[in-house]
C-alpha cells in the first residue's frame, strides 16, 4: 500500500534539488536529494541520500484543481496560482523519513499547506519533522 503527502504551494515557488538540499543543510536535515532536478517536472522516484543511505521517493507535481476535491475545506488564499507537489512511497520508513523531511524543508522556506490524505489531516513543519525523526528511528 502507497502513503502520500501532498504539499501545496506557489508554482512559481516549486523548488529545485540543489535549492533543497541548501536549505536542508541550513536547517541540519540529514537529506540529500539528487542534484539538479527542478521537481516542477520531476516525475517518478526521486533518489535521495538520508544519513548516507540510499533511499529516495516517488515524486509528482500537479495542478492544484486536479487534487483539491479530495482535501478538506482550507485557505490558499494566500498562495498564488497553486500546484501540489505529491511525495508517494511504499512500506520503506526511509522513503517516508526522505517525503517527510522533503515536505518539512519546503514548509519552512516557502507558503505551503501540507495534507496527509491517510489520515485526513493537515501537518505542521512541526509535525512533518517529528514525523521524519520517527521514521527514521523505526528503520
Amino acid at each position: 500500500m502507497s502513503m502520500e503527502l501532498f504539499v501545496i504551494l506557489a508554482l512559481q515557488d516549486v523548488p529545485g534539488t540543489d535549492e533543497l538540499n541548501l536549505a536542508a543543510n541550513k536547517l541540519s536535515v540529514p537529506l540529500v536529494l539528487e542534484k539538479e532536478i527542478d521537481l516542477s517536472t520531476q516525475t517518478g522516484f526521486l533518489p535521495a541520500k538520508i544519513n548516507n543511505n540510499n533511499s529516495g521517493a516517488e515524486v509528482y507535481v500537479t495542478p492544484y484543481a486536479e487534487i483539491k476535491s479530495f482535501l478538506p475545506e482550507h485557505d490558499i488564499s494566500n498562495i498564488t496560482n497553486p500546484v501540489v507537489i505529491t511525495f508517494r512511497w511504499g512500506g520503506d520508513f526511509q522513503e517516508a523519513a526522505v517525503s517527510m523531511y522533503s515536505a518539512y524543508i519546503i514548509s519552512e522556506n516557502y507558503v505551503s499547506i501540507t495534507f496527509e490524505p491517510q489520515s485526513g489531516v493537515f501537518l505542521s513543519s512541526q509535525q512533518l519533522l517529528e514525523g521524519a525523526s520517527a521514521m527514521q528511528g523505526l528503520q
